[in-house]
């Protein structure tokens, strides 16, 4: 080879293929700079990783104004309440709406709203997800397996968001929906580099699919800025190009109080105490509006609210977020865990969980997803209690937990502590569509209502809005049985319900602190019964059956005893919840 070709290697070579990393125009942007830049009044936002920070800036700029906003989001949780509080949303659109952090409890800023002139669009947690992903892709619509039968589906339909229509393949009817495509998004991500390209949080519920959906691009704010250099060394998390990216703002902690955790492992855990005054707060609106008040628009800006919480507190946070860190509170757990008997609600947990436990065994089910409230307790109860026969079954969680186990101390559905547990971290798509189609699969669900078919509601009962689906109507499609754990009460066990979330039709048994109830030939039949010390076996059917809002059909030759829960059963669960969010006072 000559010497003049060698040269001309040379230089081409280190012309064309010395990598450098060339990061892309830079788009760091203070937050009162970009929201005061791209959110306008009337405008259609999605919300996506929970954007705390972005949404208080939100509220700083916008207070007081009639700025009619039509808020998307996959649940519209305490930040969506924040903005709703403020007089700032029209329309809401989402699968879930109320407060969640540490346990679900309504909203009374949300009824007040609703009350005057706020509409809420009720969709499923896959159907959101779906909706965005048609808007993503450019399609007109997409068929989906969720929502047949539900009231959801007929109130959309109405909308022309939903129809029912002839496979043009097999002529079978399907159902499709329309997509979802918001003006602009406002995101939370783990870090970016200046140009906006990101790796989101852990677990990456909607991947980016609500960035891609939104016509304008998004509005980005990041835990941490990184080099570009980093992402290409963590290629495999970059979901969000800079492409669509308007504005990228560094904002810490900017989903508190929820936790964050990254691809990394860094990160922080959730606030429970911060939340819990919050949920306190927005039980009655002065209330909110002074805690509004105090910790939006007094500290003016996201630096100024971090330093109302101060660096003690942000330290402590900082340390919770490793699975390994339940231990610092174990002292707590020694303490608060009591050996009193149980009380109504952890009965109605560990009657779940037995049921849970011979389902699983009898059907040989490797797979339970749980639902949020007391249904995911008793699904954690016998998660641990087969493990301990040496039985492994994959705990599932709809954002996007596969193989969870749950440490102590922390209730909540998910924590950033228990992620570390998980044999994979996915997306809802493939918890809720890829595995829950393609997997035998047992589902535990909380429900507000159910009747004497199995139909759940969880929306509304005349004016009074409850929570929404979440994923309750896409797994209890999907899932081959359905355990549907609540309190026995005549509110909650009616002879029809008014809205049907999920359709009854994969709902096998009905488990509550007095009863257990078994569907046979599409209707609830009364199987098991809590006999209370002191009543006889004819009283307590009596006491069930009147605290019902049907005439349960009822063997009672075959009708089998409760036995009182165990010791061990009840240590276990309170170990979970030893602040007793969601178990109540003893």
């Amino acid at each position: 080879m000559s010497v003049c070709k060698l040269k001309a290697l040379d230089d081409i070579f280190d012309k064309y293929f010395k990598l450098e990393f060339m990061g892309g125009k830079n788009k760091i942007m203070p937050l009162e700079y970009a929201v005061q830049e791209y959110i306008k009044p009337r405008m259609h936002l999605y919300s996506a990783y929970l954007p705390f920070a972005i949404t208080y800036e939100i509220v700083r700029q916008f207070h007081g104004r009639n700025t009619d906003f039509t808020v998307s989001c996959l649940g519209g949780i305490e930040n969506a309440n924040v903005l709703i509080a403020s007089g700032l949303v029209k329309r809401l659109i989402a699968s879930y709406a109320g407060l969640i952090l540490p346990s679900p409890a309504m909203s009374a800023v949300l009824q007040q709203a609703l009350s005057q002139r706020l509409e809420i669009e009720n969709w499923s947690l896959l159907t959101m997800i779906q909706r965005l992903m048609t808007a993503a892709l450019n399609l007109p619509f997409m068929p989906t397996r969720s929502l047949e039968g539900s009231s959801m589906a007929e109130e959309n339909e109405e909308r022309m968001l939903y129809k029912r229509i002839a496979d043009p393949f097999t002529g079978e009817e399907v159902s499709i929906i329309k997509p979802l495509k918001p003006d602009i998004a406002i995101m939370h991500a783990y870090c970016a580099d200046p140009a906006g390209n990101a790796i989101p949080i852990l677990s990456p519920v909607e991947e980016a699919y609500g960035a891609f959906a939104s016509k304008e691009g998004v509005i980005l704010s990041v835990e941490k800025i990184v080099s570009t250099e980093y992402l290409r060394k963590h290629s495999l998390h970059v979901k969000v190009p800079a492409n669509i990216v308007k504005c990228v703002v560094e904002a810490p902690f900017g989903m508190h109080p929820y936790g964050c955790r990254g691809h990394d492992s860094g990160g922080y855990g959730e606030d429970a105490d911060f939340a819990r005054k919050l949920q306190t707060a927005f039980k009655e609106n002065e209330a909110a509006n002074s805690w509004i008040k105090e910790w939006v628009l007094d500290v003016n800006s996201h630096v100024g609210f971090l330093h109302k919480l101060g660096s003690e507190r942000l330290y402590m946070l900082r340390d919770r977020v490793s699975y390994a860190s339940w231990k610092t509170d174990a002292s707590k757990i020694v303490d608060n865990v009591s050996d009193a008997p149980a009380n109504r609600t952890e009965r109605a947990v560990v009657f779940a969980a037995r049921e849970i436990i011979d389902t699983i065994q009898k059907n040989r089910y490797e797979t339970a997803l749980a639902g949020i409230g007391i249904s995911h307790l008793a699904a954690w109860v016998a998660t641990y209690r087969l493990r301990a026969k040496g039985i492994n079954v994959h705990l599932l969680v709809e954002l996007g937990l596969f193989g969870y186990l749950p440490p102590p101390g922390q209730p909540f559905l998910v924590s950033a502590r228990g992620m570390e547990s998980c044999l994979m971290l996915t997306d809802t798509l493939s918890i809720l569509g890829l595995i829950a189609n393609n997997t035998p699969m047992l589902a535990c669900m909380s429900a507000g209502q159910v009747d004497k078919y199995g139909n759940i509601n969880s929306t509304k009962v005349g004016d009074l809005f409850l929570f929404g689906s979440g994923g309750a109507n896409d797994i209890s499609m999907t899932a081959k049985e359905v355990i549907v754990a609540l309190l026995h009460d005549k509110r909650r066990l009616v002879q029809e319900v008014p809205y049907i979330t999920c359709p009854g039709h994969n709902v096998k048994k009905v488990v509550t602190d007095r009863a257990v109830f078994e569907k046979v030939e599409n209707e609830l039949v009364l199987k098991k019964i809590y006999v209370e010390k002191g009543q006889s076996k004819d009283q307590a059917m009596s006491v069930t059956v009147q605290n019902m809002g049907w005439t349960p059909k009822i063997d009672r030759k075959l009708v089998r005893r409760l036995e009182e829960p165990l010791l061990e059963e009840i240590i276990l669960l309170r170990c979970f919840d030893p602040d007793r969010y969601f178990l109540g006072k003893l």
